[in-house]
């Protein structure tokens, strides 16, 4: 039955990309001329210049790079970045989170004196293209000027026309590739307290959202949380038939959190979430739920299978988000339906991230 479920939320992906018009997602930075040659430390960033989150699912590169989309949101002014090699660009650059790895169609990297590099969305239209070339009049990075050494070029600002050379400039100021520096703020696997959803979590039923909430009676548990998949470390041998909802929550320590450009939670779900740090909403409609308040016994828009992360850049200045010290996440995870379900379970991180576009 899932997988019914999971043919038409794909056909309604597809039919959102078709009738979407020019996409808001820009290339945003290209590093494609390492100081160190041997290493693969070559990236592409991607900016959402939307007013809304666009979901990445189904879209790949065609030129430059071979890599194909998992599903991906995008926040509105949110960043993603495909690597080479993440797992390296982490070791280098302390950027963790990049999505890939991806390939140069048999080359060792991206063409050093320049290319095009072209995305596709998922109906195999161009949603972004960028023919860019070694020196002037594009910035001139890598071998040709010592000074741009294993610099990465980047938009002057995410809203100019990047077919032209003079809306790019060398990146930052240091020596390295990317200004992108990611924090682990609330790692997965982290034990939560939890409430099963037989009904409300709290009265008046925005309570248990607040940080000075007492959910000292509730259960503590490690996620993954739910049933009906090997990898669950905290079981609900209960939920189906008899309750659709799982509230949590999780107390993680910040200091100076103005010291961060944005938020990006990665979730583990199926079927849906919603997601509340100190009492304010940041994950609502898009992570597969009806916008506003959904009661104890609602459900998820639809029924989804998916066992990665999903990236959520999160809405909202980490230094008005955040407190310097102690801080509450709150989620309220829902299931499709009461009964029937196949599985059900949630996991998520928190990352900070400093940097980016101009960083």
């Amino acid at each position: 039955m899932k997988n019914i479920y999971c043919s038409i939320v794909s056909l309604c992906v597809l039919l959102v990309s078709l009738c979407s018009g020019s996409a808001a997602i820009v290339i945003n930075e290209i590093h494609y001329n390492p100081d160190v040659k041997t290493e693969p430390a070559e990236f592409i960033e991607l900016y959402n210049t939307g007013p809304g989150a666009v979901n990445l699912a189904g879209w790949f590169f065609s030129d430059g790079i071979n890599y194909t989309f998992p599903a991906t949101n995008v926040a509105a002014g949110g960043y993603v970045v495909v690597a080479q090699n993440p797992a390296f660009l982490q070791t280098k650059f302390s950027v963790a989170g990049a999505l890939g790895p991806f390939n140069t169609n048999g080359s060792s990297g991206l063409a050093s004196r320049g290319e095009k590099i072209t995305l596709r969305n998922a109906a195999n239209q161009i949603q972004d293209e960028v023919e860019f070339a070694l020196g002037f009049p594009w910035p001139t990075v890598g071998d040709a000027l010592t000074a741009g050494s294993g610099k990465s070029i980047e938009l002057i600002n995410p809203s100019l026309d990047n077919d032209l050379a003079g809306s790019w400039r060398t990146a930052g100021s240091g020596t390295g590739g990317t200004p992108l520096q990611n924090t682990t703020l609330l790692p997965a696997l982290s034990s939560w307290n939890y409430r099963k959803g037989t009904s409300e979590a709290s009265s008046p039923v925005t309570a248990w959202r607040q940080p000075v909430f007492d959910d000292s009676s509730w259960t503590p548990g490690t996620l993954p949380i739910g049933y009906g998949e090997t990898f669950i470390a905290t079981p609900l041998a209960d939920m189906n038939g008899l309750y659709t909802s799982v509230f949590l929550r999780k107390q993680f320590n910040v200091t100076d959190p103005t010291q961060y450009a944005r938020l990006i939670l990665e979730a583990q779900y199926d079927d849906g979430f919603k997601c509340w740090i100190n009492g304010t909403l940041v994950v609502d409609g898009a992570a597969n739920m009806t916008a506003g308040e959904v009661a104890f016994n609602g459900t998820a828009v639809s029924a989804i299978e998916n066992l990665n992360f999903v990236t959520f850049n999160l809405a909202g200045l980490p230094g008005v988000l955040l407190s310097n010290g102690v801080n509450t996440i709150a989620i309220q995870a829902h299931n499709s339906a009461v009964s029937g379900s196949s599985d059900f379970f949630f996991d998520a991180r928190l990352i900070g991230q400093t940097g980016g576009s101009g960083g």
